[in-house]
């Protein structure tokens, strides 16, 4: 993923920082611990869930979502 993501800002699709530190990031959102978490402090179902954890790891808490 830190590959990825190093990538991604070589060609200016993903923003500068630490390729590894955001890979981090990305993985432990996206971990079951996380989302069990998540899931009990936020009752929703797993699609909504899963959609809205994807969508923070792309798009953060800007308002540009597609």
């Amino acid at each position: 993923l830190a590959e990825a993501i190093a990538d991604g800002q070589r060609q200016n699709l993903i923003r500068d920082g630490n390729p590894r530190l955001l890979a981090a990031f990305c993985l432990e959102l996206l971990s079951l611990r996380a989302l069990r978490r998540m899931e009990r402090t936020c009752p929703v179902g797993a699609d909504e869930l899963a959609d809205e954890a994807l969508r923070f790891v792309f798009y953060g808490l800007g308002q540009a979502i597609p």
